[in-house]
């Protein structure tokens, strides 16, 4: 039982690892999408 449950904390843990990636991936393509945005937006200005 106690294997069992280390295993389901390592299964979360790296899970959350995951998911902490992906977020981070997808902060970065929405700033840089934000960026480009307001650089556009200059532009047209």
């Amino acid at each position: 039982m106690k294997d069992a449950m280390s295993y389901f904390c390592f299964l979360t843990q790296r899970h959350r690892k995951m998911t902490w990636v992906r977020e981070l991936k997808y902060n970065i393509n929405a700033s840089y999408y934000l960026i480009r945005v307001e650089t556009m937006i200059k532009i047209f200005r």
